[in-house]
């Protein structure tokens, strides 16, 4: 049972789940146990896991009997009966809790997990300064962030031609993608418009990504704006793409160069090395950057940027081939990045135990095998823009 509420949470079991739909013994199954209920269709989540993977809502989740219990971000569900609990996190940004001077993601909730799926040795040793949060020694495991394979396993001149060949986009101009973090001192809120306006009289195609809170009804995330109605204004404008529900890692794929702030995105895109902008807002690091150790790593592999005007001559430097921040961009994949391209199949390794079970040993390999070769007929439903990821209406998968 993989439990999640966002796009962002059912992406993260992207590859894991793909690859246990491989083994015959094994039927993969999805349900929302927050109490907020489910931010994305419910054809969606199918969209970013396989097919046949069934969406049980939680009142009726919540009394069945899992082998496996599998979240990104800790929550207070509840299981009426005993199984084995599995966190896999949600990113690799490291987000502060100031009051308490620890990470975000090293949670008190966590002490109800049988393994904690770590991307990197860093947040691994939050933990190992919290052992209140550990249920126990063992639950700690480094595995790597399975998500992030995919971008090492499709980064391929085919399959970025499958992709671009679904979007409306101006042929031979470069592709940046847009992707902010959520929040009143988020890059969204403060510099958005100015930057889509910015990039689109600089003749480049560009993809606005938002992260999912950015779309609540909740001016704490907000900021108070209607981002579905703001955007849809320069709908029109050629080489301009608004995709709030398609797949990160397939946007990332696409794009040339990406323009975001303190989050996971810009350190997971470091891992294709291309060019990143990365917008420096120092009330980001005051509030949630902790030791500043990430922050200031980003903002050496991503130059710095404090305001809008400095950004079309970022573009045009970046465009004609001047990468001044590529040995940077490579510090930043080595410190939070563990075993990359391998941590699906270290993941497997700790989740497969837990269901008295071994991995196949073709698994993985034949996981991404197929992937690969699905993404390459059919883009869009990878993308997240097929009919069925789109719509807000259940379908048969939903009970």
């Amino acid at each position: 049972m993989f439990d999640g509420e966002t796009q962002m949470h059912f992406s993260m079991f992207e590859t894991i789940c793909g690859a246990m739909q491989e083994d015959e013994r094994i039927e993969t199954c999805a349900t929302c146990g927050w109490e907020g209920g489910l931010k994305l269709p419910v054809a969606a989540v199918a969209e970013l896991l396989t097919p046949d993977t069934r969406f049980v809502p939680y009142h009726k989740a919540k009394w069945r009997k899992w082998d496996l219990y599998v979240s990104s971000c800790f929550d207070v569900a509840w299981l009426a009966r005993t199984a084995s609990w599995v966190d896999t996190f949600h990113g690799v940004g490291e987000k502060w809790v100031a009051t308490e001077n620890r990470l975000y993601m090293v949670h008190p909730l966590a002490a109800r997990y049988d393994r904690l799926l770590c991307p990197n040795q860093r947040l691994a040793d939050q933990f190992q300064e919290h052992p209140e949060f550990l249920k126990t020694r063992e639950a700690l495991r480094v595995t790597g962030m399975p998500r992030s394979d995919l971008l090492l396993c499709l980064n391929t001149a085919e399959v970025r031609s499958a992709l671009r060949s679904q979007l409306r986009l101006t042929p031979d101009a470069p592709t940046v993608l847009l992707a902010p973090t959520y929040g009143t001192d988020g890059l969204a809120h403060k510099f958005g418009v100015e930057i889509i306006e910015e990039c689109l009289r600089s003749g480049v195609n560009l993809i606005v990504k938002l992260h999912s809170c950015s779309y609540l009804a909740d001016p704490r995330f907000n900021g108070g704006v209607d981002w579905m109605q703001r955007l849809a204004t320069y709908e029109n404008h050629e080489g301009f793409l608004h995709l709030p529900y398609a797949d990160l890692t397939a946007l990332m794929l696409l794009a040339d160069i990406m323009i975001a702030d303190f989050g996971s995105a810009p350190v997971e895109f470091s891992l294709l090395d291309r060019p990143l902008v990365f917008f420096a807002i120092d009330q980001q690091a005051k509030l949630r950057g902790g030791d500043r150790f990430q922050y200031n790593m980003l903002c050496s592999a991503g130059g710095n940027a404090v305001a809008t005007k400095q950004l079309a001559g970022i573009l045009a430097l970046l465009v004609n081939g001047d990468d001044p921040h590529a040995a940077e961009r490579s510090k930043l994949k080595r410190c939070f990045f563990y075993q990359p391209g391998s941590a699906t199949a270290n993941a497997l390794k700790e989740m497969y135990p837990l269901m008295g079970l071994t991995v196949p040993g073709n698994l993985v390999q034949k996981y991404f095998e197929k992937k690969k070769a699905d993404v390459v007929a059919n883009p869009g439903r990878f993308l997240g823009l097929s009919e069925g990821a789109i719509s807000r209406e259940n379908d048969q998968r939903s009970e």
